[in-house]
C-alpha cells in the first residue's frame, strides 16, 4: 500500500497533459448543475424571497410558500442531474488513473447511462444517509466502505447494485483508514482555495466569485478523485507506477 503523498504524486504524473481535457469534461457537468442553482436563487429573488434567510418561525404567505416549493423542486432537479453525471465524471477520473486522456466517446458513453448513474448513486447515498442518521461516525465508515462501488460498477456494468457495493466493502475491509488519510491529506489545498477565492470574492463580485470557486473546486476535485481512482487500482492489485498502454478504461469502449 502506498502512502498518501505517493498517490498525490502519481495523480499529478498521470494528469500531466490531460488537465485541460479533464477540466473541460468535468466543468460541463458542474456548470449544468450550477445553472439550476442560479435559476433557483434568481427565482426566489424575483418573488422577493431570500434563499438563505427564510424565517421558519414567521408566517409565510401563500405566494412565498409556492415560491419556496418551486425553488426546492429546481434544487431537487439539480441534485438528480448531478447524480446522473456521476458515471461520466468517474470515467474521467478512472481514465487519468489508467494514464489515458479522457475522450468524448467514453464520456458520452457514460452519459447514456445517466438514468442508471442517478439511481445507483441515489441508492448508495441513501444507504450512507441511513447509517449517518444513527451516528456520524458509522456514516463516515460506511461512506469509506462503499467508496469504490461507483468505480466497480463503471468497470463492471453487469453487476447488480448490491454486488458492486459488496465488492467495494470487501476491497475496503482493511483499507478504510488508508483512504481516510489520503482524502484528509488534501485538506490544505481546500483551505488555500477557500481563502484565495474568498478574498478575491470581495473584489470581483458574487457571480464572478461563484464561477471562480466552481472552477477551482472542480480542478482540485479532479486531483483528489484521480488519487482515489489510483487507490482503487492499487486495491485491485494493479501496478499503478507502471504507465499503462491501454486505449480505454476497462468496461468502457474507446469509441462509440
Amino acid at each position: 500500500m502506498y502512502l498518501s503523498h505517493q498517490y498525490r504524486e502519481l495523480a499529478r504524473r498521470n494528469l500531466k497533459g490531460k488537465w485541460m481535457r479533464a477540466i473541460g469534461l468535468i466543468l460541463i457537468c458542474t456548470m449544468v448543475v450550477l445553472v439550476t442553482d442560479i435559476i433557483s436563487t434568481l427565482y426566489l429573488q424575483s418573488k422577493n424571497v431570500s434563499s438563505t434567510l427564510i424565517d421558519l418561525t414567521a408566517e409565510i404567505d401563500e405566494k412565498a410558500a409556492r415560491a419556496i416549493m418551486i425553488s426546492g423542486l429546481i434544487d431537487l432537479l439539480g441534485i438528480l442531474i448531478a447524480l446522473a453525471f456521476v458515471f461520466a465524471e468517474s470515467y474521467v477520473y478512472l481514465s487519468a488513473a489508467y494514464n489515458i486522456t479522457p475522450n468524448k466517446a467514453g464520456f458520452l458513453q457514460n452519459l447514456k447511462r445517466a438514468a442508471e448513474s442517478a439511481t445507483f448513486s441515489l441508492y448508495l447515498y441513501i444507504r450512507i444517509l441511513l447509517w449517518t442518521l444513527l451516528l456520524i461516525i458509522p456514516g463516515i465508515i460506511k461512506a469509506l466502505s462503499y467508496s469504490m462501488a461507483t468505480f466497480i460498477k463503471l468497470e463492471n456494468p453487469e453487476l447488480s447494485y448490491n454486488q458492486a457495493i459488496e465488492r467495494s466493502m470487501q476491497m475496503m475491509h482493511t483499507n478504510k483508514f488508508n483512504l481516510f488519510c489520503l482524502i484528509l491529506s488534501f485538506i490544505g489545498y481546500f483551505i488555500v482555495v477557500a481563502l484565495i477565492t474568498g478574498i478575491l470574492g470581495l473584489f470581483i463580485g458574487t457571480l464572478a466569485a461563484t464561477l471562480l470557486t466552481t472552477i477551482s473546486v472542480a480542478i482540485l476535485y479532479i486531483y483528489v478523485m484521480t488519487a482515489v481512482a489510483l487507490f482503487y487500482r492499487n486495491l485491485k492489485g494493479e501496478d499503478i507506477k507502471q504507465l499503462d498502454a491501454l486505449n480505454s478504461v476497462p468496461g468502457v469502449p474507446a469509441e462509440l
